[in-house]
C-alpha cells in the first residue's frame, strides 16, 4: 500500500535475476530483516506466501516459461519461505510427522483398498500393476511430504490429458476421490493443518497438469493420487 513500487520492482528484478543463477548485482537487506516488519505489524504469513507463488506460476506461464522451469522457480520461491516469515528453525517436514515410510505406506495401501472397491472410480486402475502402482505413489508422495527424493516419472499434462480423453476423467469422479481419501487420512488421524500443508506441497504442479488456477484444496492432492496410474502404465 505506501511502498514505492519503481524501487520495489527495480529491487526484486536484481533479486529474482541473483536468484535465478544470473550476475549476483543484488546488494539489499536480507529476507528476514526485509520482511521483520511485514511479519509483526501486517500478519504475513504462508497463506499470503501461497499466493505469491501461485501469481509467480501464472506469470511464468503466461510469458511461455517451459512447466519444469515453472515448478523449479516456485521451489527457489518456497526454499526461502523460512527467512520471509522470520521463523527461528525449519519445522519438520510433513513426512517426518506423519511418521516416514511406515506412514506413508500405511496411507497408500489404505487408500488404494478403497479405490478399488469402489466402483464408481475402480475402472481407472483395470489394467494397472497394482503392486507397481503403489511402489510408485510411495515414493512419489514420500516426495512431495519432504522425505527422500526417490521419485520420478513423467509429467503431470500427460498423464492428465489420457485420462480426460481416453476414460472421461471428470468431476464426479474427483467428488468420489475426495471421500475415499478423506476417510483413509481420517482413519489414520491426519490433522487438516497436515492435510493443508501436503496440497502446499503439491501445489506447483498444478501449473504442469494444466489445470485451472485455484487455492490450494484438497482437490490438488487428490488429481495428483487418482493420475498415478498413467505415471506406473507410461513407464512400463
Amino acid at each position: 500500500k505506501n511502498t514505492d513500487m519503481k524501487k520495489q520492482r527495480r529491487v526484486q528484478k536484481s533479486f529474482l535475476t541473483f536468484a535465478f543463477g544470473g550476475p549476483k548485482t543484488y546488494s539489499g537487506v536480507g529476507m528476514r530483516k526485509a520482511h521483520q516488519k511485514l511479519v509483526d505489524e501486517q500478519g504475513l504469513n504462508d497463506s499470503h506466501m501461497d499466493v505469491i507463488v501461485e501469481l509467480l506460476g501464472k506469470t511464468l506461464k503466461e510469458l511461455g516459461v517451459a512447466d519444469a522451469d515453472i515448478t523449479e522457480a516456485a521451489a527457489i520461491a518456497n526454499s526461502v519461505r523460512d527467512e520471509v516469515l522470520c521463523r527461528d528453525s525449519k519445522p519438520k517436514s510433513l513426512y517426518e510427522r506423519l511418521g516416514g515410510a511406515p506412514a506413508v505406506d500405511a496411507a497408500v495401501d489404505q487408500f488404494y483398498e478403497k479405490v478399488l472397491a469402489d466402483e464408481r472410480v475402480n475402472f481407472f486402475f483395470k489394467n494397472t500393476d497394482m503392486k507397481k502402482q503403489r511402489r510408485v505413489q510411495k515414493s512419489f508422495l514420500t516426495f512431495a511430504f519432504g522425505g527422500p527424493k526417490t521419485y520420478s516419472g513423467v509429467g503431470m499434462r500427460k498423464a492428465h490429458q489420457k485420462l480426460v480423453d481416453e476414460q472421461g476423467l471428470n468431476d464426479s469422479h474427483m467428488d468420489t476421490i475426495v471421500e475415499l481419501l478423506g476417510k483413509t487420512l481420517k482413519e489414520l488421524g491426519v490433522a487438516d493443518a497436515d492435510i493443508t500443508e501436503a496440497v502446499r506441497t503439491v501445489s506447483g504442479m498444478r501449473f504442469s497438469a494444466g489445470t485451472q488456477s485455484q487455492s490450494p484444496s484438497t482437490r490438488d492432492l487428490v488429481v495428483l493420487l487418482l493420475l498415478m496410474p498413467l505415471l506406473t502404465n507410461s513407464t512400463r
